[in-house]
């Protein structure tokens, strides 16, 4: 007459033929495997999507890649920065003051004129928007459009440039009356001869891509 198994045993036996399949089961290649999805493309923001949208870096010709100026295409976009920036310092002045009604004072106008124009403009950069590039930075919609960003290197003393070039023709006084008028970015950037009143009028004119070149 046979021994009976004692409980325990069935146990042991039951684990160790469970875990022989498993062992099998890998060994010919019948595990779970984990591949990255093909259509996955990596964004700005350094996560993976399963959609179609991808980015690409903007890239420059390389006369406006090298050179120290704005490109002539983006100043439109660097005047709005620019005009966005000083409404917000005046603004920030303006509450320090008990009354509205008060202008700054010159010496305060040329201070925030010029604290502007020193800024660092870390968070304007160049971005590719379907296919064309644009600016982004304060102030502007394309901030929050998604995309590869390139920004430092020449950026800033471009932004810099640009910023000490309106103060010096149009003048600081000027420039804070235009903003009490609640009329900055008008008299910066859309008056007549203006470089958003350029961009303006190739596109009301409907002008041929050579004549949009020119005169940008």
């Amino acid at each position: 007459m046979s021994k009976r198994p004692l409980p325990w045993e069935w146990v042991v036996v039951t684990f160790a033929v469970l875990v022989s399949g498993l062992v099998a089961l890998v060994l010919a290649g019948g595990g779970m495997k984990f591949e990255p999805d093909p259509d996955a493309e990596v964004y700005d923001s350094g996560f993976a999507s399963s959609g179609k949208m991808s980015f690409t870096t903007p890239d420059l010709d390389d006369e406006d890649h090298h050179s120290l100026h704005m490109p002539d295409q983006l100043l439109c976009d660097a005047c709005q920065i620019v005009a966005h920036m000083l409404e917000t310092k005046f603004d920030k002045m303006n509450e320090k003051r008990p009354s509205l009604k008060k202008n700054l004072y010159e010496s305060d106008i040329l201070d925030a004129v010029d604290e502007v124009c020193s800024d660092e403009f870390s968070s304007v950069g160049i971005k590719e928007i379907k296919g064309v590039k644009r600016l982004a930075g304060p102030g502007l919609s394309t901030k929050d459009v998604p995309g590869i960003m390139q920004g430092g290197g020449k950026w800033p003393g471009r932004m810099r440039e640009v910023c000490t070039q309106y103060a010096g023709d149009l003048e600081e006084e000027n420039i804070y009356n235009a903003y009490k008028e609640k009329e900055l970015q008008k008299f910066l950037c859309y008056d007549e001869g203006r470089h958003c009143a350029k961009v303006a009028k190739n596109k009301d004119g409907k002008k041929t891509k050579k004549e949009r070149k020119v005169e940008l």
